[in-house]
């Protein structure tokens, strides 16, 4: 039995390719799973993979997103909510049959005394975040933001909001570092360790945060669309502040490995980090020049995909530095590197059998370099 859990940061986010999965090693062994497969393979995710929709007869597709009005007025019960089997369906109904908005929203009215079903209709609702985008779970993450008020635990919600994937302590360490940053590290820039413990286990009682795991006791993680709710309200109502906590990451990545030229995945992966970090944080061309050229892809040798293999953890990381993918490199980019990154675009998507999508990032480039009067790179491209 091979057990894949929370596969989703390895699926594409991309419209055109939504939940295609980006690493090739992993695409190739989920399609053989998918043809032939003896034993029992189990993923979790909250974005189908499309690989798996060309296998009916091996593979099937269980939607645990959604509950029956039914099993959400039982877990509202369970959970010690108070009100008529009626008033529990009509309330799993409101919140979208949600798994996520219904556990959330038992965990929410059991703070509330005598845990009645009534309150849940004071929740207020959010008209501009679609159903399918988390409507209602994020109601009820609001309201935990809006109970908990400016204090600790509400600004580790935020740092966590910065990550992909689960947050390893020592990262958290690196954004809470003095001197703080205004209105998101003010409570935990010096905390002492008590008080950090207390929060996370404040937003754990709240369901917001993962249980500790004793595989992993170095890190916190959290449900996706946690870390999507409230990231983007980081980066919507304090960009600023977001950027900085990215640089902060930036930095600890790109200074994390042991080798200034990694020679395994294993140990570039934390470069790959910083260059996700570093874009966000809207410093594209210094990521370029300090990562990006010279330790991951050694100055032209394209050591990561040669040596290593790592084509989809290339164009992952060269996909930060678009703004429209895979047409419009970054603004903050200069204009003797945008035909380069155009370049490694149609490179990586060509030698992952992306041909079709391909050809735009090479003819853009071919463009950008001709409009240089760069007849070399032109012909290269």
């Amino acid at each position: 039995m091979l057990l894949l859990d929370g596969m989703e940061p390895l699926q594409s986010d991309y419209d055109f390719e939504k939940g295609a999965i980006k690493d090739p090693a992993l695409r190739t062994l989920i399609t053989e799973l998918g043809r032939r497969n003896p034993g029992l393979c189990v993923i979790t995710t909250r974005v189908a993979a499309p690989e798996l929709s060309r296998y009916p007869q091996t593979c099937q597709q269980i939607d645990l997103e959604t509950l029956s009005a039914e099993a959400g007025a039982m877990l509202l019960k369970v959970r010690g909510t108070q009100g008529s089997d009626e008033a529990l369906q009509q309330a799993t109904a409101a919140f979208g049959f949600h798994a996520l908005a219904i556990n959330l929203l038992a965990t929410y009215l059991h703070e509330i005394p005598g845990h009645p079903i009534a309150a849940a209709a004071a929740l207020p609702d959010l008209p501009n975040v679609p159903e399918a985008k988390g409507k209602h779970p994020r109601r009820i993450m609001a309201a935990f933001a809006e109970k908990l008020g400016k204090v600790a635990a509400t600004e580790l919600l935020h740092l966590l909001g910065l990550f992909s994937r689960p947050a390893e302590l020592q990262a958290i360490a690196a954004v809470i570092a003095k001197p703080p940053i205004p209105n998101l590290t003010d409570k935990l820039t010096g905390v002492r360790e008590a008080a950090f413990l207390q929060a996370c286990e404040t937003l754990r009682r709240y369901k917001l945060l993962a249980p500790a795991s004793s595989h992993s006791p170095d890190t916190l993680d959290c449900h996706p669309l946690v870390r999507e709710h409230f990231g983007e309200k980081l980066r919507q109502q304090n960009p600023a502040a977001w950027q900085e906590a990215h640089r902060r990451l930036y930095e600890y990545y790109k200074n994390l490995p042991a080798k200034e030229l990694p020679d395994t995945l294993e140990e570039m992966e934390p470069l790959f980090a910083a260059v996700a970090h570093g874009c966000q944080a809207g410093i594209h061309q210094k990521v370029i020049d300090e990562v990006y050229w010279p330790r991951i892809n050694r100055s032209g040798e394209y050591f990561s995909m040669k040596k290593l293999g790592a084509f989809g953890a290339d164009l992952a990381a060269v996909s930060n530095f678009f703004e429209k993918p895979w047409s419009k490199p970054a603004s903050g980019i200069t204009d003797a590197d945008k035909p380069l990154v155009l370049n490694w675009a149609g490179l990586f998507l060509r030698a992952l059998g992306r041909l079709a999508e391909a050809s735009q990032p090479m003819q853009a480039g071919m463009e950008a370099s001709a409009q240089k009067e760069d007849w070399v790179g032109a012909a290269q491209d």
